[in-house]
């Protein structure tokens, strides 16, 4: 196998499987705040991607979506990168791993997007 091919094809595979991980993150954060509060279940998966807590604000906050939202996210994450680590074992190294993972998370925020207006129109509990 030729290395671009073979670059092409981790390149591919990370995309791929990156894609499906941040799709599920996302699917956990648009059910969470399609159901609790928006703007809790952002902050949670925030948060999670910070690897931190996120901060108490004025008001009441509701941190069980937060929690949900957030622990689902990290660990979504988790899988992404043990993904990424796998696939940039290989003969290219970690730069088309890298680049897959790239055009995934473009692609997922791209639908991410698309998808929040439906979404928000779904009845609310708060």
């Amino acid at each position: 196998m030729s290395g671009v091919t073979a670059f092409v094809l981790t390149l591919l595979g990370a995309a791929l499987a990156v894609g499906l991980e941040l799709l599920e993150a996302m699917a956990i954060v648009l059910a969470v705040g399609s159901t609790r509060r928006p703007r809790d279940a952002v902050i949670g998966a925030a948060g999670a991607v910070a690897a931190a807590l996120p901060l108490p604000e004025p008001g009441r906050p509701d941190w069980p979506a937060r929690v949900v939202a957030g622990k689902g996210v990290l660990l979504e994450g988790l899988e992404v990168v043990l993904i990424v680590a796998a696939l940039g074992a290989g003969p290219e190294g970690l730069a088309p791993a890298v680049t897959g993972a790239a055009v995934a998370v473009v692609a997922v925020i791209a639908l991410g997007a698309v998808l929040h207006r439906p979404l928000a129109r779904l009845p609310s509990r708060t």
